[in-house]
């Protein structure tokens, strides 16, 4: 997966971009479990980053519950945070020609 920044945005693989590699390890149907390592030549960012992600009934719709570990020491937990809440607010979209 490739997130790609606009604007002043640094990216851990380029100037603009953040490559992970994901790898589901076990999946049921209310939790999977994966790890995910950034692409990037900075120790900062290297490494496997684990991630259980567990899925429950909630009314019309679906409570997701992430729980991390190994969270590379270059990013601040804060910002894990952050762009695990912005994810499914920003559906897949085509790449445009800049």
């Amino acid at each position: 997966m490739t997130l790609t920044y606009g604007g002043g945005k640094d990216g851990k693989t380029t100037a603009r971009t953040d490559s992970v590699r994901n790898h589901v390890i076990a999946r049921t149907p209310d939790r999977i479990a994966a790890v995910a390592a950034f692409e990037t030549a900075d120790p900062r960012f290297q490494g496997e980053m684990a991630i259980t992600t567990r899925l429950r009934a909630a009314g019309d719709g679906t409570e997701v519950v992430m729980a991390f570990e190994n969270i590379p020491p270059g990013i601040a937990p804060e910002d894990n945070d952050l762009g695990t809440r912005m994810a499914p607010e920003r559906p897949a979209r085509p790449v445009e020609a800049e």
